[in-house]
């Protein structure tokens, strides 16, 4: 499956999940992972706040 289709209680589309939505989420959430891991092992030293790792964007209707 490369899509998924996320409909409402109404069955009505309300967007599409693809493949390389799930990759660039995956990537992200590992990337400030890592950045959180090291920031412990460093003392809480780094003040880096990049914001929300994934945002949602909602589909026009």
């Amino acid at each position: 499956v490369h899509r998924l289709i996320i409909v409402d209680d109404s069955q009505h589309i309300i967007g599409i999940v693809s493949m390389s939505d799930l990759m660039k989420f995956f990537v992200a959430s590992f990337e400030k992972l890592s950045r959180i891991n090291s920031n412990q092992l460093n003392g809480g030293n780094n003040n880096n706040n990049d914001g929300p790792i994934f945002e949602t964007v909602p589909m026009d209707t």
